[in-house]
């Protein structure tokens, strides 16, 4: 199932511009699913309804942006990545068009989203007005993210290794309700790695 975007462009900003140092290999490029996973996460955004995606590369630039060369995605190099994720919120915010009215924010190693969910997130965005819009999980908030470009200046004011999670407390927040916990789970080490391939059925 997937869905479309209507009359509200969105963009998808995926950040992956991180050294994966605990792991010692590019998070980016490990196998998940019979594909580099920085690959699955671009098709679970397509496949979820949203045209317009940038990612937003750093460490690894050359070697990661060669194995996503042919998607039909925008690659962008973060050279102040070692700044933290706050860099890569910015350079993917400077690079969308102007007619972009949200953005929504995803990590690459979050080998369990489904485009289903992001379906959800762009129902909610034509139904409510909230400016901000973000997975929820067992209480848990969770990417993917979006935000109204009312929000963009705060954005861009991050700075450091935070995210755009540091702006809920001074907005109203709409929850996206989701029962999948695996959601949550991420890949910093060998040890997550070796338990997310144990959960693939």
């Amino acid at each position: 199932m997937s869905c479309t975007e209507k009359n509200s462009p969105i963009t998808a900003i995926l950040l992956a511009a991180g050294g994966s140092r605990r792991l010692g290999q590019p998070k980016q490029l490990v196998p998940f699913k019979n594909d580099a996973l920085i690959n699955y996460i671009i098709d679970q955004i397509r496949n979820g309804g949203i045209k317009d995606i940038k990612v937003v590369l750093g460490s690894h630039y050359k070697e990661i942006k060669s194995q996503i060369i042919s998607r039909e995605v925008d690659i962008l190099e973060n050279l102040e990545w070692e700044e933290g994720i706050s860099s890569s919120i910015k350079c993917g915010l400077r690079n969308i068009n102007l007619e972009t009215q949200a953005v929504i924010l995803f990590i690459v190693d979050q080998p369990y989203l489904n485009s289903l969910l992001i379906c959800e997130i762009l129902n909610k965005f034509r139904t409510s007005d909230a400016k901000i819009i973000a997975a929820c999980v067992s209480g848990q908030f969770a990417h993917p993210v979006l935000f109204r470009k009312e929000l963009f200046p705060k954005l861009l004011e991050l700075s450091g290794d935070v995210g755009g999670k540091m702006i809920f407390k001074d907005e109203a927040v709409e929850k996206v309700l989701w029962t999948d916990e695996r959601l949550l789970m991420d890949i910093d080490s060998i040890e997550d790695y070796e338990k997310i391939k144990g959960c693939v059925s």
